[in-house]
């Protein structure tokens, strides 16, 4: 179920597993319920209509937000039999989608309490995944000297929201790099990118989509979307997305989309 993306599948039967008398689960299974219930999370707020007020869309949120942090429970306990680079990576996506889900609550909680929480849970779950995801880029380029794309964007995508927060807290803006690092960063990947000895074959849907999502990043972080005025970024990324998804499953487009 969980290799199929039926997460709410998933879930349930990993966590029948987890309470066996048996004992028989492995710790793969375990690190896929943490997984599933981190993206079930994500997935249940995002299938709501995007102007969702109703109080059952409410009630799904804050059920989702606790879906998320039983799976941020999950991941750190798998992180303390082991900090592997993939339980990392779950807990990350874990502390993400809670700041997410709670972000939208920010908004359309029912009482000024409930949005006021909720804005601090979602700042905090977001900065943890900052950290995440930047400790991960960091260490894979200490290792290798190599950016691993995957932890680095989406670094770079918490480093986008969290910087035009206001009244930050001086642990994040410590925390935070500057716009010209995050530049310079952005230009070592592309550089890795073109020295990569190109696959047997035609190019793969999956390396020309991340060399359009890289090019996006660039735009956002130096802020070149919208020039120049005849044919701004944005438009030529536009048509680069459209192309790709034209013949792409609706699965690696709706992949790429959730990722962006």
């Amino acid at each position: 179920y969980h290799e199929l993306g039926a997460f709410e599948k998933s879930a349930q039967w990993s966590g029948q597993a987890q309470l066996s008398e048996d004992g028989g689960i492995t710790v793969r299974a375990l690190e896929n319920r943490a997984n599933a219930l981190a993206r079930l999370s994500e997935q249940s707020v995002r299938e709501l209509n995007i102007n969702e007020k109703s109080a059952t869309g409410l009630d799904r949120m804050r059920s989702a937000s606790d879906t998320a942090e039983e799976a941020i429970t999950l991941a750190d306990t798998l992180v303390g039999l082991g900090d592997t680079a993939e339980r990392s990576s779950i807990r990350a996506s874990a502390h993400k989608h809670h700041g997410i889900i709670n972000a939208v609550i920010a908004v359309r909680g029912t009482s000024r309490r409930e949005r006021q929480s909720a804005r601090r849970k979602a700042r905090a779950s977001l900065f943890t995944a900052y950290e995440l995801y930047r400790d991960r880029a960091n260490k894979a380029f200490a290792s290798t000297g190599k950016f691993d794309s995957y932890p680095l964007l989406n670094a770079i995508a918490l480093w986008l929201y969290l910087s035009r927060q206001p009244r930050l807290t001086q642990k994040i803006q410590h925390a935070l790099q500057t716009q010209a690092e995050l530049s310079n960063e952005l230009a070592q990947l592309a550089r890795q990118f073109d020295a990569s000895p190109p696959a047997a074959g035609p190019p793969r849907f999956w390396d020309r989509t991340d060399r359009i999502n890289l090019a996006l990043y660039q735009g956002l972080v130096d802020e070149k979307l919208h020039r120049p005025e005849n044919q701004p970024l944005w438009q030529r990324l536009e048509e680069q997305y459209v192309e790709e998804f034209r013949l792409a499953s609706e699965r690696k487009s709706n992949s790429v989309i959730k990722q962006v």
